[in-house]
């Protein structure tokens, strides 16, 4: 041994101990310089880079990393894009990610759109005017005239209840909210009760009046054909009128609901039975605008809520649901604190229907431009409207007076050329309109 751990092989050479094979000393990252071996030891030396070397942490969430003191460091990239409208992060593979604010609110009657600069959702009503004179435009959720939910067979020649992907919404109507409010203030909740998924817990969490089984549902219930228990969600989109006008927001209201419904004869191609909104129950606490909003429906509390169901079997073996309920409704509310409806609380209750379907939007309905008045012909002309251009009763016959009654229409009355002589044929000249008195022939 030559005495010096840095040296890896040691030899004898002419008679003295040579070491060979020194050790190498790397860096042992980007913020360490190589270091020296320590001939005591044999341990390399680690020393840091001057503090502000150029380094990268592969965190792409910094900007201007360093070594500090041995360590590479970055400063946190900023990633607000001054955009509102985005959710903003960063994902440290990839760098800053600006997500859209989502201001869908399931209503098909309005434009949602953000407002870049206060980042509010806002909810226009889609403007329908098709610049046609002769259409009367407007926008409605009333629901398509061929059922626009369809299911798949269960296995038992009929379907599952309530039927999943489908959605209950109002044909021309929307929940309210009126007790509570100022006079002349009302929030109005247009509502989508979707996202059926079938409810396993205890009795439904309060709401269920069964211990439900895999199935969720079990024969019996006040209709006599089977009780069904579910949760799901009201998509509702606020709108406020009077001194709340220009609020508008959406919540998604998680709710449980049990329906029952009448006998049915499985395998029939159409199936029609009686329903009933047995319960339905759902709130929300602790949000910025509301303290408190829940709804409560349902005929076992007290709110008779009955409905229709009709099954037609298409030619793919799927099946088509036509339903509704006819749901009274009351609505709980008590305002945030701090928020535009501190102070206020209020139960506002109502009937409702809500039926399968989905919305048709803009709809232009041509304009009846019938006045009525049978001496007028009644046109619409696309630029202003409805036209009503007086009927002409001229029979081209001298020999009538031509007027137009508004009841019946043309009345053409014949001139009355009587003379009053007996002895005289009165006739009328249709060209010239000229009562004729012609001797009588007396000639026997």
């Amino acid at each position: 041994s030559d005495g010096n751990a840095c040296t890896q092989t040691d030899t004898c050479q002419a008679g003295t101990c040579v070491g060979s094979n020194p050790v190498t000393c790397t860096a042992s990252d980007q913020c360490h310089a190589a270091g020296t071996c320590n001939p005591s030891t044999g341990v390399c030396s680690n020393p840091p880079k001057a503090n502000g070397s150029v380094c990268s942490d592969g965190n792409a969430c910094s900007i201007n990393d360093s070594c500090q003191s041995g360590v590479c460091q970055g400063t946190p990239v900023n990633v607000d894009d001054g955009n509102p409208c985005t959710t903003d992060s960063c994902d440290p593979a990839s760098g800053c990610v600006h997500t859209p604010v989502t201001c869908d609110d399931g209503q098909i009657c309005t434009d949602d759109s953000c407002n870049p600069k206060s980042g509010q959702c806002v909810h226009t009503p889609t403007n329908c005017n098709d610049g046609n004179a002769c259409t009367n435009d407007s926008c409605t959720q009333a629901l398509v005239l061929t059922p626009a939910c369809t299911v798949p067979d269960n296995g038992g020649g009929t379907v599952t209840l309530p039927p999943a992907g489908c959605q209950y919404l109002s044909p021309q109507d929307v929940h309210e909210i009126i007790n509570g409010l100022p006079a002349g203030t009302t929030i109005q909740l247009g509502t989508i009760h979707k996202d059926f998924i079938c409810n396993r817990g205890p009795a439904g969490g309060g709401v269920c009046s069964f211990q439900q089984l895999a199935d969720c549902d079990e024969a019996g219930g006040s209709l006599g054909g089977e009780k069904e228990c579910s949760d799901s969600k009201l998509a509702m989109s606020l709108h406020g009128t009077g001194v709340l006008a220009g609020y508008n927001r959406t919540i998604q209201l998680p709710i449980s609901f049990e329906t029952h419904t009448a006998p049915r004869t499985p395998g029939n191609p159409v199936q029609s039975f009686n329903t009933d909104m047995f319960r339905l129950f759902g709130q929300i606490t602790g949000d910025p605008d509301f303290d408190l909003l829940r709804i409560t429906a349902g005929t076992d509390f007290g709110m008779p809520s009955p409905g229709h169901t009709t099954l037609r079997q298409l030619p793919s073996g799927n099946w088509n649901v036509d339903s509704f309920f006819d749901i009274e409704y009351r609505i709980d509310f008590v305002g945030a604190p701090g928020g535009p409806r501190a102070g206020m609380s209020g139960s506002t209750t109502a009937t409702i229907r809500m039926q399968t379907g989905s919305g048709v939007g803009c709809v232009h309905t041509p304009t009846n431009c019938d006045d009525g008045n049978a001496c007028t012909e009644d046109s619409c002309d696309p630029a202003v409207g409805c036209v009503h251009l007086p009927i002409s009763c001229n029979d081209n016959n001298a020999c009538t007076t031509d007027t137009c009654n508004p009841t019946s229409g043309c009345v053409n009355t014949p001139t009355n050329c009587d003379d009053g002589q007996i002895c005289t044929i009165d006739a009328c000249d249709p060209a010239t309109g000229r009562c004729t008195h012609t001797p009588a022939n007396c000639n026997d």
